[in-house]
């Protein structure tokens, strides 16, 4: 029930999100970051998000390294790292990875 829950919420959130900052003409490191989210979340997706997002979605999944992110800023990567939980539920593992990337960067989360 939780993974149902969250997810559904989340995704509306990352949605929504990545929807309006399109209809407003955001920036475009605001919009990989909602489609980033969005990705974590529903694989699916993958297929309609920029490239800046492909590979923004790819290093918070592998978790390791070090690198510049969406808005300039240096990341730890292994930060994304599931632990506890999470770890053991693989099911569960797109939602604290989603919960991080939406509150990591600058007016978001």
């Amino acid at each position: 029930m939780e993974h149902n829950e969250l997810t559904k919420a989340l995704h509306e959130f990352s949605r929504q999100g990545m929807e309006s900052a399109r209809e407003k003409n955001a920036p475009k490191d605001a919009i990989a970051l909602f489609e980033t989210g969005l990705a974590l979340l529903d694989s699916t997706t993958r297929s309609t998000i920029s490239p800046k997002a492909k590979i923004e979605t790819e290093r918070v999944e592998n978790a390791s390294g070090t690198d510049t992110s969406l808005f300039g800023k240096i990341l730890d990567y292994s930060d994304f790292f599931i632990r506890g939980k999470y770890e053991r539920d693989t099911l569960m593992q797109d939602i604290p990875r989603n919960k991080m990337v939406s509150g990591i960067f600058p007016g978001s989360g």
